[in-house]
């Protein structure tokens, strides 16, 4: 366990380390419905609160990718750590969330390039970024006033 412990780690470090800087401040708590980035890193890490704030399903940022990569290389690059993260989640949260299966996970692509900003900063490629929609199938679902807000920033 201590082996796939440190290649998860491994793996979303290094999802973390290839996506360019682009934030220029502070907004919400990642992965929280109103913030502007929820990475694969973020999204394994999120306490409970800030995941029921999501409701049935969390979008979650992949790491860019050169616009030289298909679709296909794409998408299976960021299956690879998505599933890392959902054995994370598993073992944070096994009293909260039941097991999530890959294969209900869903991909898109969200857009062409990176801003002008980003793609200044990565030297004038051309980054691609896929989204995942990651179901949050609760063992016991939010109701009344925690399903209303989580009032957390």
């Amino acid at each position: 366990m201590k082996v796939f412990a440190f290649l998860a780690a491994g793996l979303l470090l290094s999802a973390c380390a290839s996506a360019p800087a682009v934030r220029a401040r502070a907004d919400a708590s990642p992965c929280l419905p109103d913030s502007r980035q929820c990475a694969i890193y973020d999204f394994a890490m999120a306490d409970e609160r800030v995941l029921r704030a999501n409701g049935e399903a969390v979008a979650v940022d992949c790491p860019w990718s050169s616009d030289e990569a298909s679709l296909e290389q794409r998408r299976a690059h960021c299956a690879e750590l998505i599933e890392v993260a959902l054995a994370v989640v598993a073992d944070r949260l096994p009293d909260a969330l039941q097991r999530i299966p890959v294969d209900q996970v869903r991909y898109e692509d969200v857009g062409a390039c990176v801003d002008g900003v980003a793609r200044e900063r990565a030297g004038g490629d051309c980054y691609r970024r896929l989204r995942a929609k990651v179901p949050l199938p609760w063992i016991v679902p939010s109701t009344g006033a925690a399903a209303a807000g989580s009032g957390l920033r």
